[in-house]
């Protein structure tokens, strides 16, 4: 869209995220992480953030949110695109487990460490997955099909079984568009990548969530 980079291309992408998020309803929460490029892999995603430092703000927003459902937009495999997107879905369990950083700030003193959440969901692989495995844009490289189930720590090969269909698609009557084209309305404003999105009709989208969509129960954090 500019010749915009660094900083200058941060704050236009920043204030894209803030209108978008406007459509959404949707309370944003920012994490400390500087955005260093694109990345590759998880690995040197969290050799350039710190893995303690990504799970503090991860843990810090649990704590302060008590969420009654936590979803993974991604799986943390390569079918995410890139190494920032791997790292969520790969801290999910962590931030909501006994294992938390030592010191957390004094905004959370005095709130109970349990968070009940009722259930946990990560939403299905973005890339295809084929009889070749999974090809990984980032690297430009095939690799066998390999999910990490990070609530039961069980890997998983081949396409993720599906326990809860979400019928996206559909035309809210109360709000009388679907989610998608609310969704779509807000990716518009983020017209720094790719142009933005573009206006989809009502039917015939679904989103998938398998993987761990079964667990419940009161976590840590």
């Amino acid at each position: 869209m500019s010749a915009d980079s660094y900083d200058a291309l941060g704050l236009i992408r920043t204030n894209e995220l803030l209108k978008a998020g406007e459509y959404y309803g949707a309370k944003q929460l920012w994490g400390t992480e500087i955005d260093f490029g694109f990345s590759k892999t998880q690995e040197e995603a969290f050799a350039k953030w710190g893995h303690e430092r990504v799970l503090y703000d991860a843990v810090l927003a649990v704590r302060r949110e008590r969420p009654q459902v936590i979803v993974s937009t991604f799986v943390g495999g390569i079918t995410d695109g890139h190494g920032h997107h791997q790292v969520p879905a790969r801290l999910r369990r962590r931030s909501s487990s006994r294992r938390r950083p030592q010191r957390l700030p004094r905004a959370t003193e005095g709130r109970p460490a349990t968070v009940a959440a009722a259930r946990c969901l990560l939403h299905g692989p973005f890339a295809p997955v084929t009889d070749k495995g999974m090809f990984d844009y980032a690297t430009g490289k095939w690799a066998p099909a390999k999910f990490h189930n990070y609530v039961t720590g069980e890997w998983t090969t081949g396409i993720p079984s599906t326990d809860v269909t979400i019928p996206v698609g559909n035309r809210d009557p109360v709000l009388g568009r679907s989610a998608v084209q609310i969704a779509r309305e807000g990716w518009g404003m983020q017209k720094s990548q790719n142009g933005g999105a573009n206006p989809t009709l009502s039917g015939g989208q679904h989103s998938l969530s398998p993987m761990g969509c079964r667990a419940a129960g009161r976590w840590k954090a």
